[in-house]
């Protein structure tokens, strides 16, 4: 079996719930990389905290659209749109770090933002948790025959042994 590298980042397709599950921890991966590479750099050069959420706001955009890709196959697995992982950037400014920007352009705490940012991060979490245990559909769909669906259903129709 022949994969390549561009293959785990491609929107087409379909994504099982063990491969989201890989897609998760390869990005808490880069996740704690990107964290400890940036409270590094903040430690040495000593930046201000707007700079430094900035920066870390900057790098929670690039670990959502790295796994974007596989939030898409997923949702094709399940059969619905990859459209729907919209919602995880349009949720992205109730992010903690990106409310804190806010606030500090603001020069005052944003109460009512930081309850919307609670209730969003609550519902994303809920959503995230139905794309683990959610099982993919056992049929092909319009997105593509999920893995093993041929051998499964030849093994379904195949004449007994006898």
């Amino acid at each position: 079996m022949d994969v390549k590298f561009q293959d785990h980042f491609t929107l087409q397709g379909r994504l099982n719930r063990l491969g989201f599950l890989y897609s998760f921890l390869f990005i808490v991966l880069i996740s704690i990389v990107i964290s400890y590479a940036s409270i590094k750099y903040h430690q040495s050069t000593g930046d201000t905290s707007l700079q430094f959420i900035i920066i870390k706001s900057i790098s929670s955009i690039m670990v959502l659209a790295i796994w974007t890709p596989f939030i898409v196959r997923r949702l094709h697995d399940i059969g619905l749109s990859g459209w729907f992982s919209v919602l995880f950037w349009v949720t992205a400014p109730f992010e903690d770090r990106n409310v804190a920007i806010a606030q500090i352009i603001a020069r005052h705490p944003l109460d009512t933002l930081t309850s919307v940012s609670d209730i969003v991060k609550i519902i994303m979490s809920l959503v995230i948790l139905l794309l683990f245990v959610t099982p993919g559909a056992y049929w092909p769909n319009k997105y593509n025959n999920p893995n093993n669906a041929l051998k499964r259903d030849s093994a379904k129709n195949a004449a007994p042994l006898s």
